[in-house]
């Protein structure tokens, strides 16, 4: 979590307390993500993350992000992929690139929605990820 925070602090973003219900939310006014106060684990990682993505890719944009469902849907998935890259990014610092990977236990083990499939398999490969049929294979299977 502490490099998570750094990397907001890059970004002048925040992690604030709320009595939400949800995990966490993204507020471009406040420049600040409120998290509920029962969230925690994984789930709560992955909120964060998700949200740092609007703060530091779509904070200047904030205008488009309810002008239509085509821009809210792109945004969304931008946020999915910032998250993703900085799950794999970690797996890669901590196992290397040197070893099969199973995207479907990294999605399970991080609870990845299935929606976001592709993206797991293009970060690895992105990353530079040497096994890459092994990658393909284990989406084929």
């Amino acid at each position: 979590m502490r490099k998570i925070e750094e990397i907001l602090a890059d970004y002048d973003i925040q992690i604030r307390e709320s009595e939400l219900m949800e995990p966490a939310v993204y507020d471009p006014l406040t420049n600040n993500i409120y998290i509920g106060k029962n969230s925690s684990g994984i789930e709560l990682r992955n909120a964060i993350l998700h949200e740092a993505g609007h703060g530091i890719l779509h904070n200047q944009y904030k205008v488009l992000y309810h002008s239509t469902a085509v821009s809210h849907l792109k945004m969304e998935s931008e946020a999915n992929k910032f998250m993703v890259n900085y799950l794999v990014q970690e797996y890669l610092e901590a196992y290397g690139t040197d070893i099969p990977i199973n995207i479907y236990d990294f999605m399970r083990n991080n609870r990845i929605e299935s929606k976001n499939e592709l993206l797991v398999k293009s970060a690895f490969l992105k990353a530079g990820f040497q096994h890459s049929r092994k990658v393909q294979r284990q989406v084929t299977n």
